[in-house]
């Protein structure tokens, strides 16, 4: 893909209000998160940070010493992969209203809902659980989401739905930590995101017993109470947190497995928090270094990518290195670039092995 450089029109959008962009999903597997920027190309402009023009370089790479990363980025953003036909993406003052409502109701019925029979039931496998408060919470969000914008897809954990590439559409976990959950173990969360043309743009992910609401709604910022959030951007894992999510059917693969050691070597802690959507909400605050989720569908991650990468993050696929694909689901890792690349680096030659 040949190198571009910036008009007098991109000039003057880089000085602009901040837009989310998307794009079609081009020939590229290349992550890097991009900004029009003024700089010229392989510049860092200093107000927005981010790398620009050039040949295709490794995901992580990119990230080229963001004043993201110290908070006070502008940024519009504008990944690699969908460079070449651009357009803005503008979201509804009202979608954002409804993430509101759906992820408060939500959270007040996760509440009251430990007060008095979860109903656990087991649904594919012994592991993968069900509570009557996750079917109730859903059963609301799809009402709540019918009753304001009806032309809005619909896709949830519990129900199902269509997964439509085009448009709008909601992807809801009602209830992310069911695991958790079920064993009135307080981490857990409601994460409800929105693809445009089946790119996460937006999300809300509320985590009701700490009071915690993080919060991208298409603006090109991650919040949580009204702060703004950047992932860490660090070179290596000392000190640092690596959250791991290993599914509730597939059973991990020798490559995850072997990870826990690679990062503890590397000066990393590996968790297993049981909660898709948290990690990824801590990932983007910052809290976490980096996340690696194996098997997760579309409602488990939605709204966490449109955090993370809101916050100055990517999320890719571990064996290649692609841009993540929501809709289709499976092994994701979640950082800064350096973060991935770190990460990516540390799984070693067989990334693909990461289920069995």
């Amino acid at each position: 893909m040949p190198a571009s450089h910036p008009s007098k029109d991109d000039a003057a959008q880089a000085t602009a209000k901040p837009r989310l962009y998307h794009g079609e999903r081009g020939f590229s597997q290349y992550a890097a998160s991009m900004a029009v920027t003024a700089a010229g190309p392989n510049r860092v402009n200093p107000d927005i940070g981010w790398w620009f023009g050039g040949a295709a370089p490794d995901p992580s790479a990119a990230y080229a010493h963001s004043s993201r990363a110290r908070g006070t980025a502008r940024a519009m953003v504008v990944p690699w992969h969908h460079w070449g036909k651009v357009s803005a993406v503008q979201v509804d003052p009202v979608a954002v209203r409804v993430m509101e409502t759906i992820a408060e109701v939500g959270g007040s019925m996760m509440r009251e809902g430990l007060a008095g029979d979860l109903a656990v039931e087991a649904k594919s496998h012994p592991s993968d659980l069900v509570t009557q408060v996750d079917r109730n919470i859903e059963t609301r969000a799809r009402a709540i989401a019918a009753e304001t914008l009806p032309g809005y897809g619909f896709l949830g954990e519990e129900a199902g739905g269509a997964s439509a590439r085009s448009g709008w559409l909601w992807v809801v976990d009602p209830l992310d930590g069911t695991a958790n959950y079920a064993n009135r173990i307080q981490h857990a969360a409601v994460s409800v995101g929105l693809c445009h043309d089946g790119r996460a743009v937006a999300g809300i992910i509320l985590d009701p017993f700490r009071g915690e609401k993080f919060v991208a709604a298409g603006d090109g910022r991650a919040t949580a109470g009204g702060r703004a959030l950047a992932v860490r951007a660090q070179d290596d894992f000392m000190g640092g947190l690596v959250l791991m999510e290993l599914g509730g059917k597939e059973d991990p693969g020798p490559e995850a497995l072997a990870l826990f050691g690679r990062v503890r070597r590397s000066g990393g802690v590996c968790r297993v928090m049981g909660s898709a959507a948290l990690s990824l909400a801590y990932v983007a605050a910052g809290r976490a270094a980096a996340a690696l989720m194996l098997r997760v569908s579309a409602w488990d991650v939605a709204a966490g990518l449109a955090l993370v990468e809101a916050a100055g993050g990517i999320g890719v696929r571990p064996a290649d290195g692609a841009p993540y694909d929501v809709l289709e689901g499976g092994p994701l890792v979640a950082g800064s670039p350096q973060a991935v690349r770190r990460l990516r680096g540390l799984l070693g030659a067989s990334q693909g092995q990461l289920v069995q």
